[in-house]
């Protein structure tokens, strides 16, 4: 009779405080609504939720736990609304009852010194939040030790702050020793951290020029570079082929070949393994540089200021670091200054190879382009390597009707018709026409360039019927 007796009350209790039965009157009932109505994005009710559950944890018999736990998430819930005054406020008070248990050299406080720096941080006051990121780094470093992934969020925070707060210098150590926490940390934590810290490094990099230039000196040291740029030119008997060309123009008009790193890719190189499957994504973003020639209007400063900052972030030997070194040197290509090219070139292909493996489209293209800048230094036998090296990889990974394929094949006649090797010449342009036609059909503007191209052999070669047989079906596919 008691039991039925006290649980009438509290239903009676219920319907009059709106709360839907007598267990719900507990604070952690109370909370878990809360957490509900947040996770909902229902700001106000979730508010709501959180101060009713204060109130509970603070009239029953508590924990300081307990109690920080609801100030913690009533203040969150403050902060998302906006209300930044009364949230640091609860912020605040989270602190007081951390450090009266814990004292104010314990970890357990470093959340609520973030959180604190986190709301002078969007209120614009990088100088107030700086204190609060500085507390929380020193109290995580000492707990955790000075090469742990659990200090990385406060380094990142103090990093980001500094450098807002006008502290370029100390922003950027910071930002150096956060990365390199995260690349000796093969978690999933650190890969979901790092894209966000490498971003916020970037942004000290374009606006610093005198940290740009210190890691320009580390770039040219990394990278080999003279100081003076080479600027030999393409020799006379070796101007561009027909298809050369007309494939700079499609391609440099194709706006679906995109440079820029995405975050999924940016970090392949720590410690997983690559297959051609994952690299999937990659083809179109790694290095198309090496084809588009929208690279040559970003500047000689834009790429040696990214690669200076991939080499601090990401290491001298990272495929991003490639990409990079890539577009640059497609820049000192279209300068004619093919001696720095082949050098940055000759380094992008060992990171290649190292990452990748011989057997992929990056590698190749890479290999491919570097005979190029080979040839148009002279060095022939050394481009015609190249080119058959890369040749019978694109045949065997990519298939004989692949457009890097033709391109190969194109290229390596070409260089050959440059040498007089007429009959050589002759031989690789049947292959090239019949891998261009597989890759890009019977009436693309490629297969018109390689036919005109195989015309001048024919040409030279005093086939004139043949010659003129082959300008005709040109014109026709330009024609149409």
């Amino acid at each position: 009779m008691t039991v039925k007796f006290l649980v009438a009350i509290s239903l009676l209790l219920a319907l009059e405080t709106g709360l839907p039965s007598w267990a719900a009157t507990t604070w952690q009932s109370t909370y878990g609504q809360g957490q509900t109505a947040l996770s909902e994005q229902n700001l106000p009710q979730a508010e709501e939720y959180f101060r009713r559950a204060l109130g509970q944890v603070e009239k029953q018999s508590h924990s300081a736990d307990d109690l920080a736990k609801c100030l913690t998430r009533l203040a969150d819930t403050l902060a998302l609304s906006n209300k930044t005054t009364e949230a640091q406020a609860t912020y605040q008070r989270v602190l007081s009852v951390l450090e009266k248990k814990y004292g104010k050299n314990s970890v357990k406080t470093a959340p609520a010194l973030i959180a604190l720096g986190s709301v002078q941080e969007s209120e614009g006051d990088h100088s107030a939040a700086m204190p609060y990121y500085q507390r929380a780094f020193e109290l995580n470093e000492k707990n955790y030790g000075p090469y742990s992934p659990e200090i990385v969020a406060s380094l990142h925070r103090l990093a980001r702050s500094t450098y807002k707060a006008g502290f370029r210098e100390p922003a950027a150590k910071h930002y150096k020793r956060a990365m390199s926490i995260l690349l000796n940390q093969p978690s999933l934590e650190a890969s979901r951290q790092l894209p966000s810290l490498i971003s916020d490094y970037k942004d000290l990099i374009k606006g610093d020029d005198q940290s740009s230039q210190d890691l320009l000196k580390d770039f040219k040291k990394d990278t080999a570079l003279p100081e003076q740029a080479t600027t030999k030119t393409v020799p006379s008997n070796q101007s561009q082929s027909a298809w050369q060309e007309q494939s700079t123009n499609k391609l440099a008009s194709d706006h679906s070949f995109q440079t820029e790193e995405e975050s999924k890719i940016l970090l392949r190189g720590l410690n997983q393994n690559y297959s051609e499957q994952a690299l999937n994504p990659a083809y179109k973003t790694m290095n198309e540089a090496i084809f588009d020639q929208n690279h040559y209007g970003k500047g000689e400063d834009f790429y040696q200021r990214k690669i200076a900052a991939d080499i601090a972030s990401l290491g001298a030997n990272h495929p991003s670091t490639a990409n990079d070194l890539s577009g640059l040197a497609l820049f000192y290509i279209g300068q004619k200054r093919y001696g720095d090219g082949d050098a940055l070139l000759t380094k992008a292909l060992g990171i290649y190879k190292a990452a990748y493996g011989s057997n992929n489209i990056l590698t190749i293209r890479t290999m491919a382009t570097l005979a190029s800048t080979k040839m148009h230094l002279g060095q022939n036998q050394q481009a015609e390597e190249l080119y058959k090296s890369a040749l019978a990889l694109s045949q065997t990974a990519l298939g004989p009707n692949n457009i890097e394929t033709a391109r190969i094949l194109n290229d390596l006649a070409f260089l050959y018709y440059s040498q007089d090797k007429l009959k050589d010449a002759k031989t690789f342009y049947q292959w090239a026409l019949a891998s261009t036609e597989g890759a890009v059909g019977k009436s693309d503007p490629l297969l018109a360039a390689c036919l005109k191209d195989y015309a001048q052999v024919l040409h030279s070669l005093g086939s004139e019927s043949e010659s003129i047989a082959a300008e005709d079906k040109a014109k026709l596919i330009l024609t149409k």
